[in-house]
Parts: C-alpha cells; structure tokens; sequence
C-alpha cells in the first residue's frame, strides 16, 4: 500500500507552489523632531520561497508616517504582490517613539498590527489519467509586531537596521478541495497555527530636496518547526515625498 503511494505522488504532482505569506517592506522613517513626514510607494520584487525554493513575485508598496510630537510618531503601510499561482494583499497601521541618539544616529520603535488577503490557486496535473484538477485557496489573516530600528543620517545619505519581530494568524480559511494528497502538497495545516516572524532588513538611501530614494532588502524566518510557504528574501525600491526634513537641505 505504501508503494502505491508513493508511485500515486509521483505521478500526481502540482505545477505551482502556494505563497500564504509575503512580507511589506519596512517603513523606518528615521525621525529626529516633531512635524516631520514621509510619504513613499514602490515596488519589491520577491526572491526565494519556503519551503519549495521557488522564485517569487512582484508587488507595489505604499507607505506613510508622521511624528505629531517630539518622541512619537505614526505609520501605515500597504502592499499588493502577485506570483505565479497567488497574491497576497497586506495593510497596516502602527503606533511609535523615536528619540534621537546624537546628530547622525536615531533609535525607533513602532508596534502595530495589520491584516491581509492571500488567494492561490493551483494546476494539478495527473500524467497518468491525463487529467488537471484546480484548486483554490482563499484566507485572511492577522499580523501583530515590534519594529525597532537604528537609523543614521548625515549630509544626504541614510541608511537603517530594523527587525520586525510578529505573530501571524490565518482566520476564514476557504478551499475547494476534499483530497487528502492535495491538502498535504499545499500545506493548508499551516493556515490553522499561528507563526512567530523574525524579519531583519537593511536601507540605503539618498535624501535630495524633499524627495527620497531608498533600496532595501529584507528577509524572513520562522521561529521553531512549523511549515509556512512564503517569501523569504525580499528588494524593494521605493521612492518618497519628504515633510519638514531640515537635516536634508
């Protein structure tokens, strides 16, 4: 019996791979006094996955932030990729404090929380009946994190470290199939747990008058043995309007 499964897995296999999760890029606005902002949209261009280590996608990124006082600041993000098989929609909203280090270093925090979409859908294809089976994933789901950051800025030049450290749940979990070999080659036990997110990242920018030019690239990792398809290295360029920012003239 067992041969016969293994000969069935074989010859029943899917063309694509799911993506549940793909991470924004991460907003770290290096704020030094009140009424400063920032408001920036690009794109990021997704690289490996996991747990297939298949190449990834594309996707748009918009992102703003606001310090309404000398040491606290707020920021939203929202992100919108597509890959082969899946997309994956992402917003949220975060509340923070800065405090300047000296004049070229700033220390910040943010905690937010945010939520998303991700639909897959998947081509399985049986070479020995000659036949295809479609299946479609559909969730929601939920993100709570900590963000601190080191950001240093002098003359025109930035750049930043940050680690993203975030809870992720999946809620309204939707699928339209009842095929045990199907349900384990998608991975669909990883929309019922939660997943604890270790998500490093690097900036570099110029700062021009009121306008901004940053590339990063972050990554993304798994705290313990849970399975969860998703991004795991991510480059983004992203280009921003800039308030009140008087170390930058």
């Amino acid at each position: 019996m067992k041969a016969i499964n293994f000969v069935f897995l074989i010859l029943l296999f899917f063309s694509c791979s799911p993506i549940y999760y793909a991470p924004n890029a991460h907003n770290v606005p290096i704020f030094t006094e009140k009424n400063q902002g920032n408001f920036s949209g690009g794109i990021v261009n997704y690289g490996f996955s996991e747990p297939t280590g298949d190449l990834g996608g594309t996707g748009l990124v918009a992102q703003t932030a606001f310090s309404f006082s000398n040491h606290f600041a707020v920021q939203g993000n929202c992100m919108f990729s597509a890959g082969l098989s899946s997309n994956v929609n992402y917003f949220d909203g975060a509340l923070g404090y800065y405090k300047p280090i000296n004049d070229e270093l700033v220390f910040e925090i943010y905690t937010g929380v945010g939520g998303g979409y991700t639909y897959s859908i998947f081509d399985y294809d049986n070479i020995l009946f000659k036949d295809s089976l479609i299946t479609r994933v559909n969730s929601n789901y939920l993100k709570f994190y900590a963000q601190p950051s080191i950001g240093f800025h002098k003359g025109s030049f930035f750049a930043s470290l940050d680690t993203r450290i975030g809870v992720l749940s999946f809620n309204n979990v939707r699928y339209d199939t009842t095929d045990s070999l199907q349900i384990a080659n998608i991975y669909l036990d990883a929309l019922y747990k939660s997943h604890t997110l270790i998500e490093p990242a690097i900036s570099l920018g110029i700062n021009a008058p009121h306008v901004q030019f940053k590339w990063q690239i972050h990554f993304n990792s798994v705290i313990g043995k849970e399975v969860l398809p998703r991004y795991t290295l991510g480059t983004s360029f992203i280009v921003g309007i800039l308030l009140n920012r008087k170390f930058m003239e």
